[in-house]
């Protein structure tokens, strides 16, 4: 499980939404490799956003790193606040390993 991801590098280099989701997928991505894991074991992604309007961004990065077929369950969330200051998205996703 990786639980509330968030975009973990300096904030000149996340100022946007996409830039932020996509170095979360990225951060989720490398996590599931580390315990030879892929995207398409995640079984539920739930996101947290601050405005209504970064939902096609995720959309489409969901996509990206998922997949068009990806059938996993997802819920997003409009907040209003994450933990720091700049912070404008935050992802929280369950895989499940194969046996």
């Amino acid at each position: 499980m990786c639980r509330g991801r968030s975009a973990l590098q300096p904030m000149a280099l996340r100022p946007t939404a996409l830039r932020q989701a996509e170095l979360v997928w990225q951060h989720i991505c490398a996590v599931l490799a580390k315990v030879d894991m892929t995207p398409q074991d995640i079984v539920k992604a739930n996101s947290y956003i601050l405005k209504r309007a970064y939902v096609p961004v995720l959309a489409e990065l969901r996509k990206k790193f998922l997949g068009e077929d990806h059938r996993g369950a997802s819920t997003s969330l409009v907040v209003s606040g994450l933990v720091l200051p700049g912070w404008l998205v935050e992802i929280d996703a369950v895989a499940l390993a194969s046996i």
